[in-house]
């Protein structure tokens, strides 16, 4: 069983609340792996349903850990704390590996030393992980002024070397969102961070989604601008800084729009996106989409 080796070279980390009824296919698709030298670390974050009764269900066939209820950052922490593995790769407990995605993903990091991290293209899946698209991957690697710009990754495609946790630190418990996004913009300061095109995983969309918090979502990216553009920066860090914010407005506005927001303040979002970047094609686009609303 894969939870019985030594010393792993995967370790599979999923965090879990209130999932009961979703749960088992994300545990069956990571012990279905055509690569079977891993373990699976288990975090039920203070679940209120049966999701802990799922978990022993399993016995030695995964690590289930149970904590009161601190939110993903500190679930997926805690089972890297446990974790053995060389590498490292995350899964939500309401979406589901495809069975050659650990195979495919540690023969190419094994083939590659110099890529501190990859992540793959994915399905988009319904409610039950019937794929409806593929979201590509993007075509080359990014560093985190892309990223920062726009992240594509999704967290279940991602495999990381341990070692660069170790460097770079695990994920911010401080962050209510973009937490991801912190941690994939510190793994590139410390090697390339490349994209796959094979889709390997299948991700839920949920419809019925919680509505976005705009204000939350624009002081956290905010915050993580000024993390990584930091200390003296030239004229061209400091226009590429506008960009970024410029594209971080642009987002949010896209959200309001389809929230169907205040008029104030979808406006006053596309006010900052097109002030940082009046000439920019996104914003643009981004203000004929406006009219047009």
């Amino acid at each position: 069983m894969p939870s019985s080796l030594a010393s792993p070279l995967v370790s599979i980390i999923i965090p879990a609340y209130n999932r009961a009824d979703l749960i088992s296919d994300s545990l069956e698709s990571a012990l279905n792996q055509t690569y079977s030298n891993h373990e699976i670390i288990v975090v039920d974050d203070g679940s209120t349903d049966r999701t802990w009764d799922v978990l022993t269900g399993y016995g030695d066939r995964i690590k289930a850990i149970r904590q009161p209820n601190a939110g993903a950052s500190a679930a997926r922490n805690r089972a890297l704390r446990e974790a053995r593995g060389e590498l490292v790769a995350f899964l939500d407990s309401d979406d589901a590996f495809l069975p050659e995605k650990l195979e495919v993903q540690v023969a190419f990091m094994q083939a590659h030393p110099e890529v501190v991290m990859s992540y793959t293209s994915y399905f988009e899946s319904d409610s039950a992980l019937k794929p409806i698209r593929v979201y590509a991957a993007d075509s080359y690697p990014r560093g985190w002024r892309d990223m920062l710009k726009g992240c594509t990754i999704a967290t279940p495609t991602v495999m990381i070397r341990r070692p660069i946790l170790d460097q770079t630190g695990l994920f911010d418990e401080t962050l209510p969102v973009s937490e991801d996004l912190d941690l994939w913009c510190r793994a590139t300061l410390w090697g390339i961070v490349q994209p796959l095109a094979q889709p390997l995983t299948r991700v839920r969309i949920h419809p019925s989604g919680t509505p976005r918090n705009h204000r939350q979502m624009i002081d956290i990216w905010l915050q993580l601008v000024r993390k990584f553009y930091k200390g003296d920066i030239t004229f061209t860090d400091w226009l590429d800084k506008q960009h970024t914010i410029s594209n971080l407005y642009s987002y949010v506005t896209y959200v309001a729009m389809n929230q169907h927001a205040p008029s104030g303040v979808t406006l006053r979002y596309l006010l900052n996106a097109l002030l940082r970047a009046p000439l920019s094609a996104n914003s643009r686009n981004l203000l004929k989409a406006y009219l047009r609303s």
